[in-house]
């Protein structure tokens, strides 16, 4: 048969315009304003283009007469800030239609042509963030104490992602602009001198806590009956785990389940148009999926600490992170959640040692499910665990080998380091810090050492 001929040419263009405009009186009163226009060959014919206008202000308190009187404040400075920032991070062409080669059979034969690949979306436009933001820079007693504070509200409207279509489309899904989100953070940088002289010591702690909804969603787009319209963007849904069968126990809700597997609480059911009820219906499907939590964290904070004394130099930095959701796929395919299917074990697939405590007709005490695929899982298996963490990320001890020689100009400093040196965590994945995919590589534990040198 006959092969249509085919040529691969990616065109990607953007045309932006930009203009900003500062002023400052008296070093006290501070203004900015800025615009920029982006035009992308990504959207749709009459959503090409994209304004974004921001605008800045602060006042330095500090400067102030009133302020000076008081003695306090080495620094203090109001911030104040609105703007609006475009997205157009997808694939050239979304809003076109596509065509591909194809052959079919054609008689004895077949023949070659084209058929259609992609669903255009001539309405495709930018995804756009608006973001305000307060702040407060402040320093007491010289600096000794200094730091900013800063609060900010954004919401991200027209939001770019891959949406599904029925099974009768010619595609299984099309770019589009899905909805609203809205989110809001509080950010907070502090930095201490707590010793001066010949042992000098510095602290910096950091602490930033977020939290973002859906305010909108594109009609659509079908959500689960469990899903409401408000969630939280990263929000994770499963069944409510109920202990694991025994031999000769009856689950009228769940009656394939095998001796070994795990139950899952009834507390839900449907109505005729697919609505909760409130009320279990005796049997587990997606009416018994409850909101679990989220992949963000509640809170992170960060804390260092810098020593200096009479040519040597420590730092020691800590990092945390508080309420997040990870996925152990480790565990959950080869470990402690039962791996994903006996029939694994029999093609001498790896799996960690942890599943030899798994339920047995010769441990029947186990609250670890048996190993045998329970089809109820696909609903939300309750494999999501806190990754709560505190880390020693970084432990680095250094010493000035330039006051052991006369050399004013040549400065050599050797110094050890060591990373990832402790985690404090009850996550039983890998790595609370990286896991939420099947390909995720733990941090590792790494020492150097090395020498510095300027001249």
């Amino acid at each position: 048969p006959s092969t249509p001929t085919s040529n691969e040419n990616y065109d990607d263009k953007l045309l932006s315009f930009f203009t900003r405009v500062n002023y400052a009186h008296m070093n006290r009163y501070l203004f900015t304003a800025s615009i920029r226009a982006d035009g992308s060959s990504k959207f749709g014919k009459n959503n090409k283009w994209g304004y974004f206008p921001a605008v800045s202000a602060a006042w330095r308190l500090s400067e102030e007469t009133f302020i000076k009187n008081i003695g306090i404040f080495s620094d203090l400075k109001l911030r104040i800030g609105y703007g609006l920032a475009g997205n157009n991070r997808i694939n050239n062409y979304q809003s076109l239609a596509i065509m591909s080669s194809v052959t079919a059979a054609s008689g004895n034969g077949a023949q070659a042509g084209y058929a259609s690949n992609q669903v255009p979306n001539p309405d495709l436009k930018w995804e756009t963030t608006t973001e305000v933001n307060f702040g407060l820079d402040f320093g007491f007693f010289r600096n000794r104490i200094n730091g900013s504070a800063d609060i900010f509200f954004k919401e991200v409207k027209d939001l770019l992602s891959w949406r599904s279509l029925p099974h009768t489309a010619v595609t299984t899904g099309i770019w589009s602009n899905i909805g609203k989100t809205r989110s809001t953070g509080f950010e907070l940088t502090l930095n201490t001198v707590n010793l001066e002289g010949p042992l000098h010591w510095e602290s910096t702690l950091t602490y930033t806590s977020y939290r973002d909804r859906w305010k909108e969603r594109d009609p659509k787009v079908i959500l689960a009956p469990y899903v409401k319209e408000d969630d939280p963007v990263s929000a994770i849904y499963t069944l409510i785990p109920d202990g694991i069968k025994q031999a000769g126990e009856d689950t009228p809700a769940m009656p394939d389940l095998l001796p070994g597997q795990r139950k899952y609480k009834d507390v839900n059911g449907l109505d005729e148009e697919g609505n909760l009820t409130g009320k279990p219906d005796g049997k587990i499907d997606q009416a018994d999926v409850v909101y679990l939590g989220t992949r963000a964290p509640k809170f992170t904070m960060g804390f260092s600490n810098d020593f200096r004394y009479k040519g040597f130099d420590l730092n020691i930095y800590l990092y945390a992170s508080v309420g997040g959701y990870s996925y152990p796929y480790t565990q959950v395919e080869h470990g402690v959640y039962g791996g994903n299917g006996i029939q694994r074990l029999k093609d001498n697939n790896n799996f960690l040692a942890d599943i030899k405590n798994r339920w047995t007709s010769d441990n029947m005490g186990s609250a670890m499910p048996s190993g045998e695929v329970n089809s109820y899982d696909s609903y939300g298996a309750p494999n999501w665990e806190k990754n709560t963490y505190l880390r020693l990320k970084n432990v680095t001890l250094g010493y000035d080998l330039s006051r052991l020689f006369k050399a004013n100009k040549l400065k050599v400093r050797f110094y050890f380091s060591g990373q990832n040196l402790l985690t404090f965590t009850g996550y039983k994945g890998l790595d609370p810090e990286v896991e939420n995919d099947r390909a995720a590589y733990p941090q590792q534990k790494t020492f150097s050492f090395g020498l510095d040198v300027k001249f």
